[in-house]
């Protein structure tokens, strides 16, 4: 008994060192999968630090496009080009030339594209400026060299009639032989010089100038312009102005003729008078003489006449003094003749 109880103490012995070695050797296995565990996390977090790392890059590279984008688009609509297109928009009819024009408006800016904006003004000249225009667009703008730059400014600014400067000088009184209109300037380009004055025959005025060279309407007449000067009274001050007239309505002997006005006191008015469409010519005369001498010309239907005064005879026919072209003439008025705008 004692030997076999000795023989299994030893048994039980070796059971609990096999178990032990068992029990130490999982223990290691689960150490060394820990540390295997560990080691593939690592990489793991590394592999999801990278891949953070990487949407960060890829989300702040978005942001930075995005907002270089954003900068780009705003810079893009606020910028000033000073180099416009050369043509402000290809579907534009462009006529190309090579001439000299001159500015009739009081002042005209130059621009850097064909629009009109603030931020495009390159610069600023004056009235009778000369300018080169290489050509013109069909949507009413010029393009100009300025600087030694291709520019804009608005056709309607421009002409190429070359202003009148020049004036052999003068001092003498005259008279009026032709009923005329006096001009702003030595021009008839509407806005440019304006017919605020009307003489008739026999009124007096001093000359002080004659154009050195000849004026040529737009109907392709030919003549010089007078520089006249003369006294008005306006709201009780008198005060002497200067305008230009045909200097051949003009002389130094005073004309024998009546007064065309006649008998006739004529008022001031400004109705303007449209030959009715049934009548088919109709006479403008130089003087309120009911004579064929005094017939100046016939007009048709739709003429418009500008009325500058207006007045009736004793037998109670009323007249218009009228302006019509560049001169003054005197119409009969009848309903049947005329509307009145």
């Amino acid at each position: 008994m004692n030997k076999a109880l000795k023989i299994s103490i030893v048994v039980v012995l070796c059971l609990i060192v096999l178990l032990t070695i068992t029990l130490f050797a999982c223990q290691g296995d689960n150490g060394s999968g820990t540390t295997t565990t560990t080691t593939t996390t690592r990489p793991t977090t590394t592999t999801s630090t990278t891949t953070t790392t990487s949407t960060t890059t890829s989300t702040t590279t978005s942001s930075t496009t995005s907002s270089t984008t954003s900068s780009s688009s705003s810079t893009s609509s606020s910028k000033v080009d000073p180099t416009p297109d050369p043509d402000p928009d290809p579907d534009v009819e462009f006529t190309e030339t090579n001439d000299k024009v001159y500015v009739i408006s009081d002042g005209l800016h130059i621009r850097s594209s064909a629009e009109k904006t603030e931020d495009n003004k390159l610069g600023w000249v004056a009235q009778d400026t000369e300018l080169v225009r290489l050509g013109y667009y069909k949507n009413g703008w010029s393009k100009i060299k300025y600087d030694n730059k291709e520019c804009y400014v608005s056709t309607d600014c421009l002409t190429t009639s070359k202003p009148i400067k020049n004036f052999t000088p003068y001092n003498e009184t005259v008279y009026f032989i032709h009923s005329a209109l006096a001009f702003t300037k030595p021009s008839h380009i509407e806005d440019y010089s304006v017919a605020d004055f009307t003489f008739t025959i026999g009124e007096q005025v001093k000359r002080t100038g004659i154009a050195t060279v000849k004026y040529v309407a737009e109907d392709g007449k030919e003549y010089k312009f007078a520089r006249i000067e003369f006294t008005v009274t306006e709201n009780g001050e008198t005060k002497t102005v200067t305008r230009y007239v045909n200097n051949e309505y003009l002389s130094t002997e005073k004309p024998t003729e009546p007064n065309p006005d006649g008998d006739v006191t004529f008022a001031k008015n400004s109705d303007v008078l449209v030959v009715k469409d049934e009548i088919t010519s109709l006479n403008i005369r130089k003087s309120t003489k009911y004579v064929d001498e005094e017939i100046a010309g016939s007009i048709k239907a739709g003429t418009v006449l500008q009325a500058i005064g207006k007045g009736t005879e004793k037998d109670g026919t009323v007249w218009y003094k009228v302006q019509y072209e560049d001169s003054v003439y005197y119409v009969i008025y009848k309903d049947s003749y005329f509307t009145i705008k």
